[in-house]
């Protein structure tokens, strides 16, 4: 990383309600980061009770990125969370891993999703679907995040201003539940440094502004077996009703991950 120019890395991890905690380290320490990670408290991370609170974060190096904010070239490493050398069972993308991998078949996703852009706390322009982005800045910040995250060997299938006044959707690319999840969170931090530097915000918020379209984020869903796709190619299959009817089944439940938050229910 020095060779790269990076001087600080960031080593984090999401809390329960998808905020990334995160600390900052000079790059001359990373060996020892990686190889014994940092301590933190989990009680004010929300992760366990006061009376027992230590917590270990060790960085998986698979998800190490390499970014530029301004003129600084920095790095990001997404951590697993232990607690008494065990991984710590409540910690999201160990939970994510561990469903995965209990699976009979192979799951493969991909995301699209939505944002605004804010100047003041308001959108950027009032364009809409498709129309071209005529801000330099605007147009300044969404290239930098597309060349920063193929940099990072994250192809961007394609970007586009969506139906909002100031809303944007980008496509990553489909692969590994547990890889598509770790993009996404390099994603969004990438693009709040980007609109930082340049006095500008970004909000993946569902429902930002009353009257306005809300943000999603679509997740395209193949399970694969033995080189058969589940689910049907030309027509739903068996199995891919059988899923389509656990959705409906379990949707109560399922909103409690994906619709986390009172506002979700004002964009529904």
């Amino acid at each position: 990383m020095e060779q790269a120019g990076v001087k600080f890395f960031e080593a984090g991890f999401l809390d329960l309600e998808g905020n990334m905690r995160l600390r900052i380290f000079p790059v001359k320490v990373f060996d020892k980061i990686a190889s014994e990670g940092y301590g933190f408290d989990g009680y004010s991370t929300g992760f366990v009770g006061i009376e027992d609170s230590d917590l270990v974060a060790i960085p998986d190096l698979s998800t190490l990125r390499i970014y530029s904010a301004g003129d600084e070239k920095r790095a990001l490493v997404i951590c697993d969370i232990y607690k008494d050398d065990k991984p710590l069972e409540i910690d999201p993308r160990y939970m994510l891993r561990t469903f995965v991998k209990s699976l009979t078949y192979s799951v493969k996703v991909g995301l699209e999703p939505e944002f605004y852009l804010l100047e003041g706390g308001n959108p950027v322009d009032q364009s809409s679907y498709m129309y071209s982005i005529l801000r330099v800045n605007v147009h300044s910040i969404l290239t930098e995040l597309v060349n920063s995250l193929q940099e990072a060997h994250i192809e961007v299938t394609l970007l586009h201003h969506e139906v909002g006044p100031g809303q944007f959707e980008i496509t990553l690319p489909y692969g590994d539940p547990v890889e598509v999840c770790d993009n996404y969170v390099f994603l969004k931090h990438l693009l709040r440094v980007c609109t930082n530097f340049r006095g500008l915000g970004a909000t993946f918020m569902p429902k930002p502004f009353t009257g306005k379209p809300g943000n999603g984020l679509h997740i395209h869903i193949s399970a694969i077996k033995r080189d058969a796709h589940l689910f049907g190619k030309e027509e739903l299959s068996e199995e891919g009703m059988y899923f389509m009817g656990g959705l409906l089944k379990y949707a109560r439940s399922i909103c409690l991950y994906t619709n986390s938050t009172v506002n979700s229910y004002k964009r529904l």
